[in-house]
């Protein structure tokens, strides 16, 4: 018997379920009639996606003129408990009718949002159960923050509608899209600098990328060079807002500035943080030469009137978060430590926060002038750096006509409430407009992690404050599908945090249907599997290559990579074999149910993750012992070159499955951090062979294999 209660994210403030199916429609025979009143192209949109589901169901479309069951969606004034509430809606399923009411489009959306979620056949009926619900959310912004990072910046306009659809379906209104963002040097050995959009005014900012990886299916290396991002060559933002209101969700653009700033300083060496003798460092800004204004002015300019004034949108995200001294940056010099504040005669002896709040304000309140009513900022330079986000600054802002518009995004990602906002918990505020920032998932190309602690301390927290709402930390990829739906449920119903056990059941159900009674026996041993303390952190974090691409001053730079990390292993050994342990038998034990259930593209995506803890913590493992082996001359040569074909075997068909599963954009980088492990022990193979082959007994050292490695693989460093 379906069960309403089991399969809803998120879920309801209120629900009355009869436990009673009744039948709308049969497979080719949908016997409805839709009555519509009311308009707009999100309620439009609302329409289009109960019609898409009936015809999923009953393979045909269209009003029967049958005896029929009505589908009625009324926008009008709402009143009992959603009135005056924005996005809230009631649903009342009887044996006549179906009835959705809202007081305004989004409710209306909403509440069919709910309605074909509860779509579901019995043979060849199609069914609603009988059932209530008066619904509304927790917070007015609700959605994720998509970092400008590795993978991203090959997302096509179809993957990001994709997401749209996605992200509406949970009811998050609210994606923040990631359009420039700079890092240090890292692969290639070139900074990973970001943009995402064409500026017509500076043709001469752009960000182009090397793809390179090994295709397991197409058994070859794909290198391609100087790749500009998607959205810069199609520069499709524009469709993307306009995509995202049909489906009530603001796409809301996010460009960084003073912290993770490299492409401009460098290209624009004028407005570059100085040395105390006038030397740009193509970090940072002055911040007291006019020059950065009218750049950052022009930028945002073309911003608005480009891709937010067209469709409304009045909100932006400026960053200014991790503005610090860091190495890395310079390719000639990777030891040297460059500031972001300037030290020329106008910049130096202002205290460094004063110089990021006088910037603040200039830029605030230009965005005001521009139309913009809300600025968003993160916390952490103004609250890890001496508690700056205090009445003080609210008389400044209230003063500079700005406080009315700023909104602090504070951010944090750790799992437990001493670690999280370094330890001061307790102590962020609401003084300001404020939003807050969990993480659902960034490192998409490491160990895709389980992060529910962090989302649920902090929903929490945001609803005891009374923040705006929830803005995840994260990015595209179906691998954190868990993590994105228990935020969305949190954030529209936060009095759901307490009960985990109901998301896990309501998740399993939703995603695998019939065979949920078999995912919930290894769903513990998945949670447990990807338990991390933030991203993936920890023990795994020794096993991925991408940690390792950092400038290191202590290390040798390109990486020992492998090397390094079964050294770091070999120091830690029992703690750190004892967890590697427990996670490959949750992941075998996770697989052996995943390969057996039914197939579907979800099933395949939680396959991917299980195999990858199973397959990258087996070969560092089994090499560890094969050493061991070789050293003591206890194993027999046959069996080494056995042993190292078959861990290559297992990483191809790792590599391979990441090719049919992940999304096509975050593929490459993906597989090129796992390649560089498969290619140490194609490496590896190569020099037992030799050496077998030349009558010597094969001894190695995994803490260093640099002497076997190929050309390839310092391609890829």
């Amino acid at each position: 018997m379906f069960d309403a209660t089991k399969v809803l994210i998120p879920f309801p403030k209120k629900i009355e379920d009869k436990k009673k199916d009744v039948v709308i429609g049969v497979t080719n025979n949908p016997y409805y009639v839709l009555e519509a009143n009311g308009e707009g192209f999100v309620f439009e949109e609302a329409i289009k996606l109960f019609r898409t589901k009936m015809t999923e169901c009953a393979l045909i479309d269209g009003d029967s003129g049958l005896p029929s069951y009505k589908i009625v969606l009324n926008l009008t004034e709402a009143g009992g408990d959603i009135a005056g509430k924005s996005e809230a809606y009631t649903l009342h399923i009887d044996s006549q009718a179906a009835i959705v009411t809202a007081g305004d489009e989004a409710g209306i959306f909403y509440g069919v949002t709910t309605l074909v979620s509860l779509i579901h056949m019995d043979g060849d009926n199609v069914c609603l159960p009988i059932l209530d619900i008066v619904d509304y959310p927790d917070f007015k912004e609700r959605g994720q923050y998509m970092e400008c990072r590795y993978g991203s910046d090959f997302l096509t306009l179809d993957d990001y509608k994709k997401a749209v659809d996605y992200f509406a379906s949970i009811k998050q209104n609210t994606l923040t899209i990631g359009l420039y963002g700079c890092w240090s040097v890292q692969y290639d050995k070139k900074r990973a600098e970001y943009l995402y959009i064409p500026f017509k005014k500076y043709p001469q900012l752009k960000t182009p990328r090397d793809i390179k990886y090994y295709s397991v299916n197409e058994r070859k290396w794909i290198y391609r060079k100087d790749v500009l991002p998607e959205m810069f060559e199609k520069d499709y933002f524009a469709e993307l807002v306009e995509y995202g209101l049909k489906k009530n969700v603001t796409i809301r653009p996010f460009f960084n500035s003073l912290g993770h700033n490299t492409l401009l300083p460098r290209m624009f060496p004028e407005i570059s943080a100085k040395d105390e003798d006038g030397t740009p460092r193509s970090y940072g800004f002055c911040t007291n030469n006019e020059d950065t204004y009218k750049l950052m002015f022009d930028l945002y300019d073309e911003i608005i009137d480009s891709y937010m004034k067209p469709y409304g949108i009045d909100s932006i995200h400026i960053g200014l978060d991790e503005v610090w001294e860091t190495k890395g940056l310079y390719e000639h010099d990777m030891a040297k430590s460059v500031s972001p504040y300037c030290q020329c005669e106008k910049c130096r002896g202002i205290e460094h926060t004063e110089l990021i709040i006088n910037y603040m304000i200039k830029l605030c309140k230009y965005l005001k002038s521009r139309g913009m009513k809300s600025v968003y900022v993160f916390h952490d330079m103004l609250f890890n750096n001496g508690d700056f986000i205090n009445e003080d600054l609210k008389q400044r802002f209230i003063k500079e006509d700005i406080y009315d518009v700023v909104v602090f995004d504070w951010w944090g990602y750790r799992r437990a409430e001493d670690q999280v906002f370094h330890g001061n918990f307790s102590k962020i505020n609401s003084i300001f407009r404020s939003v807050i920032k969990p993480i659902t998932g960034y490192y998409h190309w490491l160990f895709p992690s389980q992060v529910n602690n962090n989302i649920k301390i902090l929903t929490k927290r945001a609803k005891e404050l009374g923040y705006e709402g929830v803005g995840a930390y994260s990015s595209l990829d179906e691998c954190y599908d868990k993590n994105y739906k228990y935020c969305a449920d949190l954030s529209w119903n936060a009095d759901t945090a307490d009960d985990e056990d109901g998301f896990e059941s309501r998740y399993i159900n939703s995603v695998f249907g019939s065979d949920a009674d078999e995912v919930a026996k290894i769903m513990p041993a998945m949670n447990d599997l990807m338990f991390s303390d933030c991203g993936s952190y920890g023990v795994m974090r020794t096993l991925s290559y991408y940690f390792y691409g950092y400038f290191d001053p202590n290390k040798v730079y390109p990486s020992n990579y492998p090397g390094e990390a079964f050294a770091t292993i070999k120091a830690n050994y029992d703690e750190f074999t004892q967890e590697y342990k427990k996670r490959y038998d949750y992941a075998v034990k996770a697989l052996d149910v995943l390969d057996s259930i039914s197939p579907s593209h979800m099933c395949d995506v939680w396959r991917l993750i299980a195999a990858q803890y199973k397959i990258v913590i087996d070969v560092f493992l089994s090499l560890i012992d094969l050493e061991a082996k070789c050293n003591d001359a206890s194993v027999e040569e046959k069996e080494i070159v056995t042993e190292i074909k078959r861990l290559i075997k297992d990483m191809e068909k790792l590599m391979k499955m990441a090719e049919d599963v992940r999304i096509k954009a975050n593929q490459y980088i993906f597989i090129r951090n796992l390649e560089i492990l498969r290619l140490s022990l194609v490496d590896l193979l190569r020099y037992v062979q030799t050496e077998i082959a030349e009558g010597r007994y094969p001894k190695f050292d995994v803490c260093d294999m640099s002497s076997m490695r190929c050309g390839a693989s310092k391609f890829l460093a």
